[in-house]
């Protein structure tokens, strides 16, 4: 193959560094990233890159440690100095003293057979991505609550109570019990001395051996009470974690873990159909209402971020909303869209 032209050169490195960056996915990639003088490479870039979509695009991309290694090892290969054409001349000379005369090789344009080359390298590293991709983790639907508490038992005898309309899903994995948890949900997990306990609540994990404690998804961030024992929390993601002391909760945001004294009676309440609150935002407290009967509230800016402090009867739907809306000096009015609409009173 005809060594590349500078372009050629300058189009390839610049691909290598944009994948190099951790930041930067293939799927990601657009033209405009390659554009390099003259014009007329865009015809083959674009062949490139349809390629990536059709090829690549259901694949994750390779980390930053691998990109490295994929783009350095054709770096060498283009860093290669090409034969002169007084040394290809003397070779072919010497080739036709030698041999019978053969067919000549293939007269492809050259930004043809370099357009070829790039599909094949691109094709290299999605068949060795796809060959380090481990294969995802099974998971297995445990419970799913409905307007009532349900409460599970594990066959290592640890109790569950699912908060109405909350979801558990089992994970299948290696060396540990690992649940995932959408809602709400109190655990109770007996002493154990070698396989972990965890939950996985968005990008927090809790892990204990043995412990008490309440972990909720519904919030912003997802938030973990501990009652009784030793947690840790961990931010998935960063890999940040620390450890609470029963009283404590943890709020787990994506640049810190928030810990705190917390109030008990918020995070366990619900399980005796009360929910008592101290100093909360009424927004809030409308956000934990949403999650307990699975209803979306509607509340003007002017009321959200109202404090209140108090107790509320976690009986029916209609008779807790008309009690919420009372605590606001309103009501909340059934909406055309399914939801409840605040309107203070006139």
């Amino acid at each position: 193959m005809p060594a590349p032209s500078e372009s050629d050169r300058t189009m390839a490195q610049r691909l290598g560094v944009l994948l190099a960056d951790d930041r930067v996915r293939l799927r990601d990639v657009d033209a405009a990233d390659l554009v390099v003088e003259p014009a007329d490479d865009s015809a083959w870039m674009e062949q490139l890159l349809r390629y990536r979509t059709e090829a690549l695009e259901a694949r994750p991309s390779p980390t930053q440690s691998q990109s490295r290694e994929m783009w350095a090892g054709i770096a060498r290969e283009m860093a290669a100095t090409p034969a002169t054409s007084e040394t290809r001349a003397a070779g072919e000379a010497t080739s036709r003293t030698d041999r019978a005369p053969r067919r000549s090789r293939s007269t492809l344009p050259m930004r043809v057979q370099w357009a070829a080359f790039a599909l094949l390298v691109l094709g290299a590293i999605g068949v060795t991505w796809f060959v380090l991709q481990p294969d995802p983790l099974q998971e297995i639907l445990v419970a799913q609550s409905g307007a009532q508490v349900q409460t599970l038992t594990t066959a290592d005898g640890s109790t569950i109570q699912l908060r109405p309309h909350s979801t558990l899903h089992r994970v299948q994995v290696a060396g540990a019990d690992r649940y995932r948890l959408e809602g709400e949900a109190q655990f109770s997990v007996p002493p154990r001395s070698n396989t972990p306990f965890q939950v996985d609540a968005g990008t927090a994990r809790i892990t204990v051996l043995g412990t008490r404690f309440t972990v909720r998804t519904w919030t912003p961030e997802p938030q973990v009470y501990l009652a009784e024992g030793r947690v840790a929390v961990s931010h998935t993601p960063s890999a940040r974690s620390d450890t609470l002391r029963p009283g404590q909760q943890a709020r787990v945001k994506e640049d810190a873990i928030d810990v705190s004294e917390a109030d008990p009676a918020g995070f366990i309440s619900w399980m005796e159909k009360q929910l008592v609150f101290r100093r909360r935002t009424a927004a809030s407290i409308a956000r934990e209402l949403q999650q307990h009967y699975d209803v979306s509230l509607q509340l003007p800016d002017s009321v959200q971020q109202e404090t209140l402090s108090g107790e509320l009867a976690l009986g029916s739907r209609d008779e807790t909303l008309a009690d919420f809306g009372a605590v606001l000096g309103g009501s909340f009015e059934p909406a055309e869209d399914g939801a409840y609409r605040f309107v203070p009173s006139k």
